[in-house]
């Protein structure tokens, strides 16, 4: 049984290297990743995050769409020990700066300078773009921690340490952070596949948004953990087009 979900991601990776993890959306229609491929990405963010400061323990906000973006970073903190806390794109810029100040964020990932926007006024606070000139994404193809400093990382995480903190929506006054440790996600993911019938030649479709923790669980995790495939959907208005075309 893995111990944390860097060690679930891992034990995939070593199981099915060749299989195709990731369906990234491209003009043209979608690029395949393996997961072989995923793990070499996610060493290079793993340094870029390094490289912005950011250790284990330590809060990182994403305040993005959905994109296999969202995901490299989601998996480099799971591997580093660093508790990501996903905020909603669609949230004002006050409830946005709220959630970065009560998790004690050290760096905020946005997918837009408009998201990134939300929080200049949080000035203790660094803030970075996850795509483009000057990214995260940037960052991560000038280096990558070696496999054996990643393996270092994982093996140092426990099962009840703080994997995410998921702020809820609609609930009444300030949105309160939900703790979750890494058993929590192992665990439904060993239990799904003992009632669920899914095998490895499934593909799943992602389009509720990944900041929530139904699409992060059912989504991300649970295909990683079976060694199956994630199609991210170009944006809701594309999902009919796009379920014909992974299908």
């Amino acid at each position: 049984k893995a111990k944390s979900l860097g060690d679930m991601l891992r034990r995939t990776v070593r199981r099915v290297p060749e299989k195709v993890v990731m369906l990234a959306p491209e003009k043209s229609g979608f690029r395949e990743i393996k997961y072989r491929e995923l793990f070499e990405i996610v060493q290079g963010y793993a340094f870029a995050l390094r490289q912005l400061g950011v250790s284990r323990g330590q809060m990182v906000c994403l305040v993005s769409e959905n994109c296999p973006e969202w995901a490299f970073v989601d998996w480099a903190c799971q591997c580093s020990g660093i508790v990501l806390v996903p905020i909603y794109p669609t949230l004002p810029a006050d409830q946005t700066e709220y959630i970065v100040r009560d998790a004690g964020a050290k760096l905020v990932i946005g997918s837009t300078p408009e998201q990134l926007a939300k929080v200049q006024c949080v000035e203790e606070v660094r803030a970075i773009l996850l795509k483009g000139d000057g990214s995260v994404d940037e960052i991560s193809r000038t280096g990558k921690l070696s496999l054996e400093e990643l393996d270092k990382e994982i093996d140092a995480t426990n099962p009840q340490d703080l994997a995410t903190i998921i702020y809820t929506s609609g609930t009444t006054g300030k949105p309160k952070g939900a703790m979750m440790p890494h058993r929590a996600f192992v665990h439904v993911c060993e239990s799904a596949q003992r009632s669920i019938p899914l095998n490895e030649g499934d593909t799943f479709l992602c389009f509720l948004p990944m900041s929530h923790v139904y699409e992060r669980v059912a989504g991300q995790c649970l295909p990683v953990c079976l060694g199956e495939t994630i199609a991210y959907t170009k944006s809701l208005a594309s999902l009919a087009g796009d379920i014909l075309k992974v299908r």
